[in-house]
């Protein structure tokens, strides 16, 4: 991996070990997991959460990612603590336990942000200290620092409106799979039911429709608002627009197949593998775009 083009010069009034603790928890972040959530990862799982480990102030703002003063609490923590990350199929070396120290008493410190302005030098080793070069003029890092000395603010407390929008999102996952599964059977149903002709199946064929229409615009519109959440990318935006289409699709679906009866089969096919490709891409932002690789 490209070494990190980061560094600090002090400011006057900090204490020099709590800056280069900082410093040096920013540079072991983006070393082990720059690769995968960065601005050029072409990996969704990865960026959903995390968009970029050299944004020091956005990752010690989120909550989700750093609760400052609680390492066993932060996600980046105890993922890497657990071995979970980096993932074994990850290019990114593992953390050292002296560097796991590191970054557990940085975020036991409160997570301070450092303290100084940025300069350009080479990161030769994260855990071991820094060895400095002049850097090429055109690099540059996405590392946020606080300036004058003082410690950047924490950020404030999520509104109550916001933590409202942020739950009734995270409900997603558990909504979306009842129009899934009663969309993906009702072809099923009708199948079965010309095959055997029982009025019951192709009762049931249609129960399962309307069930679909009238959940799958709810699960669309959580899956909106926790997309708020994620880091925007193409992916996302694919999944998000095939989940609206998809919601539409199922209303038209319903009057098409009451009024044509005939071609209820075929529509109820069609929109299965619409909702089978929407599913697809939404599984693949959680368990990355190789997970139904064999």
């Amino acid at each position: 991996m490209t070494p990190l083009l980061i560094a600090l010069c002090l400011p006057a009034g900090v204490a020099q070990d709590d800056a280069l603790r900082a410093n040096r928890a920013a540079a072991l972040l983006v070393t082990h997991c720059g690769a995968c959530h960065g601005p050029t990862s072409d990996q969704p799982r990865a960026i959903r959460r995390w968009a970029d480990a050299a944004d020091l102030a956005a990752t010690v703002a989120d909550p989700e990612l750093v609760v400052p003063g609680d390492p066993d609490d932060s996600p980046v923590y105890y993922t890497i603590e657990d071995g979970s990350m980096p993932p074994e199929d990850s290019t990114a070396p593992r953390v050292a336990p002296e560097d796991l120290a590191l970054l557990r008493a940085w975020i036991a410190e409160g997570a301070p942000l450092p303290t100084a302005r940025v300069v350009d030098v080479s990161i030769r080793e994260v855990g071991s200290g820094y060895s400095t070069d002049e850097a090429p003029p055109e690099a540059s890092v996405a590392t946020a620092t606080a300036t004058d000395g003082a410690t950047a603010a924490r950020p404030a407390r999520r509104a109550f409106s916001a933590r409202v929008l942020r739950f009734l999102g995270r409900l997603h996952p558990l909504v979306v799979h009842f129009p899934i599964g009663a969309l993906l059977l009702a072809p099923l149903a009708e199948g079965l039911a010309r095959l055997s002709g029982a009025l019951q199946l192709r009762a049931t064929a249609m129960f399962l429709l309307f069930a679909g229409a009238l959940t799958a615009p709810l699960a669309a519109g959580l899956g909106w608002l926790l997309a708020r959440e994620s880091s925007a990318s193409s992916h996302l935006e694919l999944h998000r627009w095939l989940g609206v289409g998809t919601a539409l699709a199922t209303w038209v679906v319903t009057v098409a197949a009451l009024r044509w009866p005939k071609a209820r089969l075929a529509l109820l096919v069609a929109l299965a593998a619409l909702v089978g490709a929407t599913g697809h891409f939404g599984g693949s932002l959680t368990y990355g775009r190789d997970w139904l690789d064999f």
